[in-house]
């Protein structure tokens, strides 16, 4: 049972990794459309640059929840993500 609740978990996890990367760029489309900001080569820049960030990051916390798999049951799931996402705030 273990492994089939880590699944749902994980995929719970990546879904979730996806909407926050459409949210950041969204953002930056919004404060563009709503600023009526010119859309040129540097607007084009800045996307990729926050997406490049927001990938980053996302890499960085499941690497974080990968190491920290041993040092927590399997039942503590959720404090293992949080004891990752603080620890990976704590190093930026």
């Amino acid at each position: 049972m273990a492994p089939m609740v880590n699944n749902v978990v994980r995929d719970v996890l990546m879904e979730r990794a996806n909407v926050w990367l459409i949210h950041d760029v969204l953002v930056v489309l919004a404060a563009y459309a709503i600023f009526r900001i010119p859309v040129n080569n540097a607007f084009i820049a800045v996307l990729l640059t926050i997406l490049g960030y927001s990938v980053n990051s996302t890499i960085v916390i499941f690497d974080r929840i990968r190491e920290n798999k041993g040092a927590f049951k399997r039942n503590q799931t959720a404090e293992r993500i949080n004891k990752s996402i603080s620890q990976t705030l704590a190093r930026s």
